[in-house]
C-alpha cells in the first residue's frame, strides 16, 4: 500500500521534516499511478515528495466461525451481522463482502446474512462461507453455520373428550385431529385406555387430505 506526501518551501532549501505539507493523498492506494492535475499551483517553490510504504495485509472477520441453529417452525430473515476489520486502516472503508456458497438461498448486504425470499425454509445444515475483500484484492474467508432443526408436530385439539352411546354399532367420528408442522407427517393411534372392552378405535386419513380423523366402532349387537 503507498500513501503520498507533497512537502513544499517558498524559496528556501527544501527541508521535509519542517515542510508544510501542500498535496497528500486522503487514504493510501493500492494502483500503480495517482492523478495529481486537481492539486493547486503554486509558483517559487521547491517541492518534494514522501512516499510512505505500508505492508497491507488480509481483512479478517472478528465474529466468525461461528454455528447458528433455528427450528423449521419459524423462517429467520436475518441470520446474523458480520462484523469485519483490517489492520490496514486505510483500508477499513473499503472493505466488501459477498457469499460464496448457498448463494441460492443466503445473501448478504451491508455485512447482514439474510435468508432469499425465494427459498423454502428447509432442515438442514448450511456451511455458509463468507469473504472479505479489500481494495487492494487481499481476501479472507470463514464459516456461518446454519442449522435448521426438525421440530415435532403440534396437536392443537387435543386433549379432548367424546361421548359414544353404546348402542351404536356403526364406525363414527369422534374428533377430527388439527396437526401443524413444516414437515410432511403421518399420525397413529399409541395406545388406547382402558384396554379393555369390546370398542374398536381407528385413524383415518381423509382423501387427498393431510387431515386425520378419531373414529370408533361400538361393541356389535
Amino acid at each position: 500500500m503507498l500513501a503520498l506526501k507533497i512537502w513544499c518551501h517558498i524559496n528556501k532549501e527544501l527541508d521535509p521534516p519542517r515542510g508544510i505539507t501542500c498535496r497528500s493523498l486522503l487514504r493510501p492506494f493500492c494502483r500503480d499511478s495517482h492523478d495529481w492535475t486537481t492539486a493547486s499551483f503554486f509558483s517559487q517553490r521547491s517541492y518534494a515528495v514522501q512516499a510512505d510504504l505500508e505492508t497491507n495485509i488480509a481483512p479478517t472477520f472478528t465474529n466468525l466461525p461461528t454455528t447458528k441453529s433455528y427450528v423449521d417452525k419459524t423462517p429467520a430473515t436475518t441470520i446474523m451481522a458480520v462484523s469485519v476489520t483490517d489492520d490496514n486502516t486505510g483500508d477499513l472503508a473499503s472493505l466488501s463482502t459477498a457469499i460464496v456458497t448457498h448463494s441460492d438461498k443466503f445473501d448478504i448486504a451491508s455485512n447482514s446474512i439474510t435468508t432469499k425470499a425465494s427459498w423454502t425454509w428447509a432442515v438442514g445444515t448450511y456451511d455458509v462461507i463468507v469473504v472479505v475483500t479489500d481494495q487492494c484484492g487481499n481476501s479472507a474467508t470463514s464459516t456461518a453455520t446454519i442449522i435448521i432443526e426438525n421440530s415435532a408436530p403440534d396437536i392443537s385439539s387435543l386433549p379432548s373428550s367424546s361421548d359414544l352411546s353404546e348402542e351404536v354399532t356403526s364406525e363414527t367420528n369422534l374428533k377430527d385431529l388439527t396437526v401443524t408442522d413444516m414437515q410432511t407427517y403421518t399420525c397413529a393411534i399409541n395406545d388406547v385406555t382402558p384396554a379393555s372392552g369390546s370398542a374398536n378405535s381407528s385413524l383415518s386419513r381423509r382423501q387427498g387430505l393431510q387431515v386425520y380423523d378419531i373414529n370408533q366402532r361400538g361393541p356389535q349387537q
